[in-house]
């Protein structure tokens, strides 16, 4: 098994190189588990680049089979790693502080804003191949 360290950083005042803001309360899919891979999240940091407070929104969404388990089984849902968690200006979050979280194939991160175009991220994780 291979074993690949990536990062991802993104500014929701640029989302596309081209000067386009995301927009307050839109969902964007900031990293989606490729095709034969896990992943292990083992950072994720969100700072609000604004001069006030900001709520972001992290949803991870799942459709994957994993939780035989869970509930009485069936595939997995869509859930909250934070909602509306409010960050200060100025200021940075580390939504994990230590802990890790397991992504299987198709797993994805999305993140957002009460405020357009307000905060910088750093996701840093392992994909396993």
């Amino acid at each position: 098994m291979a074993n690949t360290l990536k990062v991802i950083t993104v500014s929701a005042s640029d989302i596309d190189g081209s000067g386009g803001d995301l927009a307050a309360d839109t969902d964007r899919n900031l990293y989606t588990v490729p095709g034969s891979t896990t992943a292990i999240v083992v950072g994720f940091h969100v700072c609000n680049i604004l001069t006030n407070t900001i709520k972001i929104t992290v949803t991870i969404s799942s459709d994957t089979t994993s939780n035989a388990s869970g509930f009485g089984g069936g595939a997995n849902k869509d859930a909250f790693l934070v909602k509306n968690v409010p960050i200060p200006e100025g200021s940075t979050i580390e939504l994990l502080s230590g802990n890790k979280i397991f992504l299987q194939t198709t797993d994805i991160v999305k993140i957002q804003s009460d405020t357009a175009a307000s905060f910088n991220c750093v996701f840093s994780f392992v994909e396993q191949t």
